[in-house]
């Protein structure tokens, strides 16, 4: 039974609706009807009786669900703990996530939810006379009218999807989803400046906003602009300390700057707010490699590999990790890794596994397991081969063929198999003009390497027509030029010069003229070729490190040649060749300490290169370590340096062997023999 003090109430709000012309026209005929006598059977009042009280609570009812004041007697009368709509609008607590239940009548959430339903099985046409049906109901809701501007855009609708966004912020100035979707369409256009205002409008106005943050540093990532990336994701890290994308994005932009300890410890912090990042935990292992915590990187794989076993890549670096160690065990779990890989990776034909393995390994320096596995490669891609192949078919088979032959090539020569080698690039029939280059430069390096300088010449006639491009015509005479006499080097540097009167010289063009010049010996004109180079460009870092080097060789301006040998390195950081241009510098300086430094990081990732093994012997033999100089000059000859550099680790060898007596070598073998016990 209903309470008189929550009825009286509910009735007033009933009869003064503008929906019903006489409520209490109606409510007085539904009470006579169920209240007054009548001369009936009993059975037929009873029946008379009850359809009156069900017309009248139906009219009640059908009073309190028309509009949003008798949703709210409703309320009143049933005690209901539902969160209704308020006869005053409220903004949701959450700009980025309106709540649907406060749109302004139950009509306007129908419809909505209609259009929801619609546009979730793609009918976004439908679902915009939906979301415009529920706007009759409720012309004030910024969230309907943002609805409207999403479809929009699905149909890519701009002109549209940029007025109804911009009338969802007319009617709520700090409506973040409408800010942000217009920076998403702006961005579209390719209209950069608004793009970047209506985000940053969304952070403003919501500056919890992920969505925007994330937006935002993609777009000022592809304008190149890491500073305010930086800035924009230290504030993200201050708004939402959960949000594990912004501390990832910061640590690669570290990771990029040189800051290996920052981004690793961001790395860190990404991981402990999302434990299954894989991206995170495959750059941290990458960076415990660069420090030589191999132990570390190798849990990082292991990890990574719990959260996703499909991670082919991260499998391949684990192989090679254990692959470096050499002991039994590890080449045992190297091999299942493959094994793993070659059996479970489906989506890849059997050859691309093999190749990418191979690949993998020849690019971590082993070069005898990566001629194993490309070796493998080649022959199942053989196996593959189907006749009758139509065109495309037959192209797409013939670069699978090339990519895997030219690695092989190149693993043979890293091997010191140079003959493999040459065979290996003359079998080659590329598609590629890029690889077709490459390889034509390898044969005749080859063929020089191994002492057939009449066929390095003549190859290089052939490969190199009279009208070939300016890009062809210098990598063909860098490759000719290493171990080319001093009459074929005046032959290549004046058609060079007949070239660029032709044409404007290119950078690369002069710094090929300086190397020929530099490898005659004439170190004034080389320097003042560089010079024009960094006048043009002083940010150049090959010409900032070659200058750099001409200095050290001879000894003069060694603080100015430090200076720009830093230089190259701040721009191309970690670069192994002007890593090892600083080395000799600090040796010409005889800073043996950071000499030391830099040239071992130099070799670690140099390690088949002679110049680098020379510099390295000539600094033991200048602090008097002369058994550890002997046999460094003595890889380095084994390496078949160009001639030059070949005389002057002769003459090295030769004054150690003089230095060292015969007595201290047999000792030195024989303590090396018997290992003394712990």
């Amino acid at each position: 039974m209903l309470d008189r003090n929550t009825f009286s109430p509910y009735t007033k709000k009933i009869r003064t609706h503008q929906l019903f012309r006489r409520p209490r026209r109606l409510l007085s005929w539904a009470w006579l009807v169920g209240c007054a006598p009548a001369p009936v059977q009993p059975a037929s009042a009873s029946f008379l009786l009850l359809w009156a009280w069900v017309v009248g609570v139906g009219l009640l009812l059908a009073g309190c669900q028309t509009t949003q004041h008798n949703l709210q007697g409703y309320e009143s009368l049933w005690g209901s703990k539902t969160p209704l709509p308020s006869p005053i609008r409220h903004d949701p607590p959450r700009p980025h996530k309106p709540n649907p239940r406060y749109l302004g009548s139950a009509q306007a959430y129908t419809a909505y939810l209609r259009g929801r339903l619609l546009a979730q099985d793609q009918h976004h046409h439908h679902a915009i006379k939906s979301f415009k049906i529920a706007l009759v109901h409720d012309a004030n809701s910024a969230f309907l009218h943002y609805t409207i501007a999403q479809q929009y855009t699905q149909l890519g609708e701009w002109v549209q999807a940029v007025f109804w966004a911009r009338r969802a912020v007319e009617q709520q100035k700090n409506y973040a989803p409408a800010h942000h979707l217009l920076g998403r369409i702006y961005w579209i256009q390719r209209n950069q400046a608004l793009a970047i205002a209506s985000y940053k409008q969304a952070i403003q106005s919501d500056p919890r906003y992920l969505d925007a943050y994330l937006d935002l540093e993609q777009l000022l990532s592809k304008a190149e602009q890491p500073q305010p990336r930086k800035i924009l994701l230290e504030s993200l890290i201050r708004r939402r300390p959960d949000a594990h994308q912004g501390y990832f994005l910061l640590a690669k932009i570290h990771q990029a700057a040189g800051d290996i300890e920052r981004a690793l410890q961001l790395f860190q912090e990404a991981v402990n707010r999302q434990p299954s990042h894989i991206e995170a935990l495959y750059h941290m292992a990458q960076i415990y490699e660069k420090q030589k915590n191999t132990d570390a990187a190798v849990r990082c794989y292991l990890l990574l590999l719990d959260y996703q076993p499909e991670a082919w890549q991260a499998r391949m670096e684990l192989a090679a990790r254990w692959l470096q160690r050499r002991a039994a065990f590890d080449t045992q779990r190297a091999a299942y890794q493959l094994r793993y890989i070659m059996r479970e990776a489906t989506q890849m034909e059997s050859y691309e596994r093999a190749f990418r393995i191979g690949s993998t390994l020849y690019e971590k320096q082993l070069f005898a397991d990566a001629i194993v596995w490309l070796r493998r490669a080649l022959r199942l891609h053989r196996q593959d081969f189907v006749g009758g192949m139509s065109a495309p078919q037959d192209k797409l088979y013939r670069a699978h063929a090339q990519n895997i032959r030219f690695y092989l090539g190149m693993a043979w020569r890293a091997d010191g198999q140079p003959q493999k080698a040459l065979l290996t690039f003359r079998r080659l029939r590329p598609v590629s003009k890029n690889i077709r280059l490459e390889t034509q430069a390898y044969q005749i390096e080859l063929l020089a390497e191994l002492g057939r300088y009449r066929e390095s010449r003549e190859s290089l006639k052939r490969f190199r027509p009279p009208k070939s491009s300016m890009r062809r015509w210098i990598r063909l005479s860098q490759a000719f030029a290493e171990r080319a006499s001093l009459e074929d080097l005046d032959a290549e540097i004046r058609d060079l010069q007949e070239r660029m009167k032709e044409a404007p010289a290119p950078e690369e063009g002069l710094m090929h003229l300086s190397y020929l010049l530099f490898k005659q010996g004439r170190y004034v004109p080389c320097e003042q070729e560089l010079k024009k180079i960094l006048a043009k460009n002083p940010r150049h870092a090959g010409a900032l490190n070659f200058l750099g080097y001409l200095l050290a060789e001879q000894g003069i301006r060694l603080p100015e040649a430090e200076k720009l040998v830093a230089t190259a390195l701040q721009i191309e950081a970690d670069n192994p060749s002007y890593l090892d241009s600083l080395g000799w510098v600090y040796v010409q300086m005889r800073q043996w300490v950071k000499a030391e430094e830099a040239l071992h990081k130099a070799s670690e990732r140099l390690p088949r290169d002679p110049a680098v093994l020379a510099h390295l012997a000539t600094l033991y033999q200048r602090t008097g370590r002369w058994q550890k100089a002997l046999g460094a000059f003595r890889r380095a000859r084994a390496l078949r340096p160009e001639p030059s550099l070949q005389r002057k680790i002769e003459s090295n060898i030769q004054a150690l062997r003089r230095r060292l007596p015969k007595v201290d070598i047999s000792r030195s073998s024989r303590r090396s023999q018997h290992p003394s016990s712990p």
